[in-house]
């Protein structure tokens, strides 16, 4: 018999959990599905995977965002609201999708790493993270000790001092390891977390 698998939800559309992994080939249905909502094929292994936990998990793509609801998955359009706050870090190597900006992470031996002298690019001690690491976009209040300075100094202050231009500051994100801010992606490192000869 006839399964459905789309239903309305609200402002967005649901996926029938059941229907969909009771399928021989539910997980390339739910490719067929998903991909045209800006999903890629990884997160969508993780979404088919995340059927079998519980509900509250959400997942991003450029222009959407997916909830893994009680007996649904509701994919709805993405809007300023909807947009994620953060996301943690479990294990390194790991690559994010952070609203629509991917962030790679990998371990190097320092012995055979340059490092590059690109902005884009962070070099951190890993011995001093104590992971999850959380990353999110940076809130008022937040400080951190820039590298080559001695003090602390708040985000917002930094951003400031570096010219960054008011529609670019919202954007700007930060990596915490114990709640304490250890880079600013892009930007600059703390020097608390920042390579040494013994890292």
């Amino acid at each position: 018999s006839y399964k459905p698998l789309w239903c309305d939800q609200g402002n967005g559309r649901g996926i029938h959990i059941e229907n969909i992994t009771s399928l021989a080939f539910g997980k390339t249905i739910l490719f067929e599905l998903l991909m045209p909502f800006g999903f890629s094929s990884d997160v969508i292994l993780q979404i088919f995977d995340s059927a079998k936990g519980i509900s509250g998990k959400q997942f991003l793509s450029p222009t959407h965002r997916l909830i893994r609801d009680r007996k649904y998955f509701i994919v709805t359009p993405l809007s300023k609201k909807a947009l994620l706050d953060s996301l943690l870090i479990e294990k390194v190597p790991a690559e994010i999708n952070f609203n629509g900006e991917m962030f790679t992470f990998s371990i190097k031996d320092k012995s055979k790493f340059d490092i590059p002298k690109s902005s884009k690019v962070s070099c951190l001690d890993l011995d001093k993270l104590e992971f999850p690491l959380a990353f999110r976009t940076w809130k008022p209040g937040d400080r951190f000790q820039p590298f080559g300075m001695k003090t602390k100094k708040k985000v917002s202050d930094f951003l400031v001092d570096i010219k960054m231009p008011l529609n670019e500051k919202e954007n700007v994100k930060v990596i915490l390891s114990r709640n304490e801010i250890v880079c600013l992606p892009s930007f600059r490192m703390d020097e608390r977390y920042r390579v040494t000869e013994q890292t």
